[in-house]
């Protein structure tokens, strides 16, 4: 089951096969725990080198329900296991699913935390 305005683009980053399946499988798990989601952007970047750093991957999720839309942004995370783009991706929906987790407890009036 997956989400019907899903999005995915690549910007610097080698579109391979591995790392688009890896993120489809992101977002039908999304899509399973979040069935009112209903369209997703995923946009995987690669920023230049910098001399002291790696290559650290931002991964960017807008992800539009109904009444609103929650956006994760990966790029002030300075993690050094996001030179692995797998691992910014897996970390950026792990964010997302929190903040879905979020959201929905709020509207429903109780904490994320609460049983």
């Amino acid at each position: 089951m997956s989400i019907q305005g899903s999005q995915i683009v690549f910007d610097g980053v080698e579109a391979s096969a591995a790392l688009r399946d890896s993120i489809e499988q992101s977002l039908n798990a999304l899509h399973e725990h979040a069935p009112q989601l209903r369209s997703c952007r995923v946009v995987v970047a690669a920023p230049h080198r910098h001399q002291h750093k790696g290559r650290r991957y931002r991964v960017v999720l807008d992800a539009a329900f109904a009444s609103h839309v929650l956006v994760v942004d990966g790029s002030g995370n300075d993690d050094p296991r996001h030179d692995d783009p797998y691992i910014a991706v897996r970390d950026a929906f792990a964010a997302l699913r929190r903040r879905i987790d979020s959201v929905v407890g709020a509207e429903r009036g109780r904490s994320p935390h609460d049983p």
